[in-house]
């Protein structure tokens, strides 16, 4: 069973708890943490655009569930599900906040996998009946598209390498690359040694 790491923040984002698993997470001390901010262990930007939104909502009342990639110790990131609680006095005023944080980076992991691999499988079945209709240039910016896509890619090209391994012919370039960040002029054909980073993946 995966142990919660339990910090208690005050309204001022002040650290005022840590249990022993928050500190093993961040490799630091009670002494380290306490009277600290998020700030100041896990980064502004971070605590700025992440955490520190999430706490002001707690802060007027809300219970406050979300998951984010947060920087760790050992210079990963890991994927966490946070839940914020208002801590109450028992006169009913809000003096900080209750922070649940549990690890979910290795499931998270496991269900990005299987689909990844379900699209891709949906691709495999799809790319048989488009090779029947469409033209070799058609299919290949199809297959290309879709291999984009699955990637997350933002560039995606196809290239002919000649025979004589100094020349380049360019097939297909992806609606995406040629929208967004491909404004040069080209020509269809051009040498190896002036072809600049798209010839990366040749030359690597």
């Amino acid at each position: 069973v995966q142990t919660c790491a339990l910090p208690i923040f005050d309204c001022n984002y002040q650290y005022r708890v840590v249990n022993d698993a928050y500190l093993k997470r961040f490799a630091q001390s009670k002494v380290d943490i306490v009277g600290k901010t998020p700030a100041d262990i896990i980064g502004r930007e971070t605590f700025e655009q992440v955490i520190k939104p999430k706490l002001d909502r707690c802060f007027g009342g809300e219970v406050v569930q979300y998951q984010a990639w947060f920087p760790f110790a050992d210079q990963q990131l890991h994927y966490l599900d946070a839940i914020y609680t208002p801590y109450r006095e028992q006169s009913g005023t809000i003096t900080g906040a209750v922070a649940s944080i549990r690890d979910l980076t290795s499931s998270y992991q496991a269900e990005q996998t299987l689909s990844i691999l379900a699209r891709r499988a949906e691709v495999l079945l799809r790319l048989p009946a488009a090779a029947d209709t469409l033209s070799e240039r058609d299919f290949l910016q199809y297959g290309q598209e879709m291999v984009e896509d699955l990637t997350a890619s933002q560039v995606a090209f196809i290239h002919f390498v000649h025979e004589d391994q100094q020349t380049l012919e360019l097939v297909v370039w992806s609606q995406r690359t040629l929208q967004h960040h491909c404004t040069a002029a080209f020509d269809s054909h051009y040498s190896i040694d002036r072809a600049g980073i798209w010839a990366d993946a040749l030359r690597q």
